[in-house]
């Protein structure tokens, strides 16, 4: 039942964010990259701008500008050997020292290309990442790398919002 709960709770957590349309818990392989033959996560990151016109309750326009509407994240989730559930987590970029900050069920998490609470920053380029697990079978260890590709991208046509207007009060 727990199980089931956790598995709930993360998809919930993935349809709550913009990350759906990127996907949720890409599927990582590990590897060792100073192996002959490792090859590492191709990950695009992109991030989206598009016009965005801002309107007062009364219906004003307030702003009109190009504005960012995605950010460049993406979902990815790294799975314990023999699908044991990780009870402690240490993940950490060589490359720029990032860790990650809290985690969902089988170690999934947001990799990220700006600096923000939660995900793991990465660079363009490779990013050599260290994972430790702690499980009730014991720790494991190991590497994932990402290739890290980031560009961004201008959406067609005009996103409108509106500010709520505030509810007059019942009074007595």
């Amino acid at each position: 039942m727990k199980s089931l709960y956790r598995k709930l709770q993360t998809a919930l957590l993935c349809l709550g964010t913009a990350a759906l349309a990127q996907g949720c818990g890409m599927e990582l392989t590990k590897d060792d990259p100073g192996k002959p033959g490792s090859h590492p996560n191709a990950i695009t990151l992109v991030r989206k701008y598009q016009r965005v016109q801002r309107y007062t309750c009364e219906g004003a326009l307030r702003s009109d500008m190009t504005e960012s509407v995605a950010s460049p994240e993406q979902w990815v989730t790294i799975t314990p050997d023999g699908g044991r559930q990780a009870t402690t987590v240490d993940v950490r970029n060589r490359q720029n020292g990032d860790t990650i900050t809290w985690w969902m069920d089988n170690v999934t998490f947001l990799v990220k290309y700006h600096t923000t609470e939660g995900g793991l920053k990465v660079e363009r380029g490779l990013n050599i990442v260290d994972y430790s697990f702690g499980t009730s079978q014991g720790p494991e260890n190991g590497t994932v790398s990402f290739d890290i590709t980031y560009r961004e991208d201008n959406l067609e046509g005009i996103s409108t919002y509106r500010d709520p207007c505030p509810t007059p009060s019942a009074t007595p």
